[in-house]
């Protein structure tokens, strides 16, 4: 069974989550932010275009995982 992009972008956050415990409040403000705004985010989901294509929920998740591993 394969994964909707939705999903994929969901459970990207919550392997983050996984580590809220090590994380300092920058970390954890930028995770909440992108849950948040993904679970808000949800409820259009239906008026715009689909996860996965660069839309925002995959640019704001994206960014967050790398912000919370301290990527570039």
């Amino acid at each position: 069974m394969s994964e909707s992009p939705r999903t994929h972008l969901v459970s990207e956050l919550e392997a983050l989550l996984a580590g809220w415990h090590h994380y300092d409040s920058d970390r954890r403000a930028v995770l909440s932010g992108a849950v948040s705004f993904l679970a808000e985010d949800g409820a259009d989901a239906g008026r715009r275009p689909a996860p996965g294509d660069g839309t925002e929920d995959e640019k704001v998740v994206q960014a967050a995982v790398r912000a919370v591993l301290r990527r570039h």
